[in-house]
């Protein structure tokens, strides 16, 4: 079983990634299989977003009602 990688750890694979697709030395297969790569990448750090996003508003509807039921 491999161990997922965190949100930094695939942002800082797409840095590296981007800095080889912006030399002018990598060549153009290399190139695409970069470019698949990333969009990998990119879609993994989207959904980890979305569920931060989703983890966020249940906690910040749990503090809304622990602020409303403490003012009445």
């Amino acid at each position: 079983m491999t161990e997922e990688k965190s949100f930094e750890d695939n942002m800082a694979e797409l840095e590296k990634i981007l800095e080889t697709l912006q030399d002018e030395n990598t060549g153009l297969e290399r190139s695409v299989s970069l470019y698949r790569e990333a969009a990998g990448l990119l879609e993994t750090c989207n959904q980890k977003l979305s569920e931060a996003k989703v983890q966020i508003e249940e906690i910040s509807v749990k503090m809304q009602k622990a602020e409303d039921f403490h003012a009445k």
